[in-house]
Parts: structure tokens; sequence; C-alpha cells
């Protein structure tokens, strides 16, 4: 009964409550406009329907009421008025028990209802705030955080107008909206971007993500570490201020710049290179286009990782390898089971095999000495020696044998044993 009571007395005092109408319902019904203007429409009615108006005008007035409890119902939101001085509610819609789960009654008859009911942490400003908008007359948007009835914590957003007469507050009207779910969203992107930030600049590897226009998105401090980008270029956000400021770092900056135009003019490709500095460091460089899962084409990633020291131990291995490759002597490497895994060209040409049909065997075939079933015997001394020489017979392919010294050598890497 309250509350048909006083939502009877809000129409009769639409015009002002207009204005903070207003405020939040463009862009969320798109009839606002003739909403709000019917609403008016059903407000004057009203007030002139005290004066005897004929009965047709009156049932004008009805259908505007009940409008105007719809609308009330469909925003979602609490629709209030209260006292300035004392902040207790002499109005407040059906929405405020749904959603925050205090019968009205108890909103209007509670004494500090929306005091008591702020949370401890926002209780002291949020009512500051009001009460010194109110003292100024001015209309006031604010966030806070109320304390429901189950003891859930609801933000709400209240947009409130102040009424003056005579230079003074006589009331106050609101609309409260439950922003909960967009002040969590608000969180999880916060986390999400302090997440990929975090990635980013604890990431090995230089970072550079440009949009379509080619203006600098986001970098990590990696990326301005390796090319030296100078602040004032780091500023400008410009991809072709700072392709200017590498030039000189680059072997072929011809090639370099090739790639980036090809690039942009493929949007949909991925690319992965090498990047020759004269100081005589190497870049790998990543690529790949910045898109959603419906497509749409944001931009670029470019992802560099300083791989100059891996290409150093990369050299080193392969001059290694090729050391142990053009031997003079015969290098076989075997495993635990006699298998061989690896001959050099030493090893195939004494033997009259290639090197790949000579990793396919086994000690015991090129070695009539060490049969299968003394393969383990002789792995054991092996292993408890640590090295070991001795003269055998190897047998060729075609059967012939050959007298050898063998020197051999026990070895574990990673877990495993070779010979």
């Amino acid at each position: 009964m309250h509350n048909r009571k006083y939502v009877r007395l809000l129409i009769l005092r639409i015009p002002p409550l207009d204005s903070v109408l207003r405020l939040f319902l463009t862009g969320i019904f798109p009839d606002t406009e003739l909403i709000i203007q019917n609403l008016l429409t059903a407000g004057q009615i009203m007030s002139t329907s005290e004066k005897q108006l004929p009965s047709p005008v009156m049932t004008g007035a009805d259908n505007g009421s009940r409008n105007w409890e719809n609308l009330v119902d469909a925003l979602g939101a609490i629709i209030w008025e209260a006292d300035p001085e004392t902040t207790q509610f002499t109005f407040v819609s059906q929405k405020a028990e749904e959603l925050l789960g205090y019968p009205c009654e108890q909103w209007l008859t509670e004494p500090d209802f929306w005091v008591k009911h702020l949370h401890p942490e926002d209780r002291k400003w949020a009512v500051e705030f009001c009460r010194e908008a109110t003292a100024a007359l001015e209309p006031h948007d604010f966030e806070y955080r109320f304390i429901a009835a189950d003891g859930r914590t609801v933000w709400l957003r209240d947009i409130v107008t102040v009424i003056a007469e005579g230079g003074k507050p006589v009331r106050l009207w609101g609309v409260m909206i439950d922003v909960t779910r967009q002040k969590e969203l608000k969180a999880e992107l916060a986390f999400q971007k302090t997440l990929l930030e975090s990635l980013m600049e604890t990431s090995p590897e230089g970072i550079l993500v440009v949009s379509p226009d080619r203006k600098w998105l986001t970098y990590n401090r990696r990326f301005i570490e390796m090319w030296n980008i100078p602040e004032e270029v780091v500023r400008s956000r410009s991809s072709e201020a700072a392709l200017k400021a590498v030039q000189n770092l680059l072997e072929d900056p011809r090639e370099f710049q090739a790639k980036i135009e090809y690039l942009y003019a493929h949007p949909h490709e991925t690319s992965r290179d090498e990047i020759r500095l004269r100081d005589g460091r190497i870049f790998d460089r990543y690529s790949a286009p910045v898109r959603d899962n419906a497509g749409r084409h944001y931009g670029r990633a470019w992802f560099y990782r300083d791989i100059t020291h891996q290409k150093r131990i990369e050299e080193k291995l392969r001059f290694a390898q090729f050391s142990v490759d053009q031997a003079p002597e015969t290098i076989l490497w075997v495993d635990r089971q006699g298998r061989i895994l690896y001959a050099n060209e030493a090893a195939g040409k004494a033997l009259g095999y290639s090197r790949e049909a000579l990793q396919q065997l086994r000690v015991s075939d090129i070695d009539p000495n060490f049969p299968a079933e003394k393969w383990d015997e002789h792995w054991q001394i092996c292993k408890r020696e640590g090295t070991r020489r001795l003269e055998t017979m190897h047998r060729r392919k075609d059967g012939s044998l050959i007298p050898v010294e063998v020197s051999i050598n026990h070895l574990e890497f990673q877990g495993e044993e070779y010979h």
C-alpha cells in the first residue's frame, strides 16, 4: 500500500525526476524520450485531476500511473525519495526488496536505514559526500557498497537530484542501480591486464604490438633494451620513427624493411626469421596477426629473442661434429644394448658400409669377439674400469676380418650410458 501511494505522489512531481531518469535511461531504452514525455503528460494530468476534470482525463491519468509503475519495474533499478536532513526514505520502489532483500516497509520506517546498511568501509565517506553535495544543492552520482539482507555485498550506483525551495534542500530523489556485475567485470579486466603486463615484462623476448595503422599499442622494456630505442621515439609510438632509429644497427636494413612491408600487406600471415646485427648479435623474429575469436583484425604482434649465445653454441657444436665426422680414426657411439648409434666417415670406409647402414647394426655384427651373449659382461667391465683398451677383430661388409686396437670410454649422459 505504501508503494502505490508514493508512486502516485512521485507522478505529481515528475518534472524534477525527469532530470534524474535522463541521466541513465538514454542508451538503455531506445524510446526513452517518448516514455518520459508520456510520464510528464501523465503527471500534468494527475496534477490537474484534483481540480475535478472530466472522467476521461482521469482515465488517461490512471494509464500514465500504470505506465510509470511498469517503467520503474522494467528498469531493474530502485527509485527512491528521502528527507535530506535525516536521510530517511519517504518512498522506495518495489525493486528495493527484490534487489536487496529488505521489505519496503523497513526502508520507510527504520531510522538511518541507508547509513546502517552501507558497507563499513564506505559508510563514512559516502555519508559525508552525500551531505556535502546536498548542502551545495548539487546533483550527485556515486558508487558504494551496500550490505543486502542475506549478507551479500552489492555495489550500487546512486544518481541523486536535490530538490530545493528557497535555497534550501527539501527532498532528495534518486535512482539506485545494481552495478555489482560491472564491478566484477572491471576487476576481472584489471586482473587480466595486470597478468598480461606481468607476463610481458618478465618475458625474455622483446614484444611489440602494433595497430593496423602502425601505431604502437603496447610493448615491454625488453623490446626497448634490445633495440636501444631512444625515449623520444618511444613516446611517439611511431613505427616509422622506430624503424629509422634501428636502421644503422642492421646488417641488411633493406631485407628487414621488406619483410615488414610484406607482412603489413598480408595481415593474416605469420612469419619467423633471423635478423643479424652489425655488432654480432642475432635475433629470432616471430610475427603473428592479433585477432579475436570472430576473426576481427586488431594489428600485429612482433616477438624478438636474442639467440646470439645459442647460435654460438650451435656453431661450436657443428664444428665439433665436423671434427668427429672427419677424424681419420674410426669412431663409434654404442648404447647399453650394443646398438651402434653413431659412426663417423672413417668407420664407414674402414668397414665398407655407408654411415647410415652401419648405424643399423650392433657391435656383435662387426666384432666376432663380442657376441650378444657376452655383451653384458663386457659392458660391466667397461663401466667398472671407466676406460679400457684392447685388441680385437672387425668384420667388414664383404666378410673379411681386419685387426684393430680399440679404446673404450664409458660415459653417462642425461641418465643414459654409452661407450
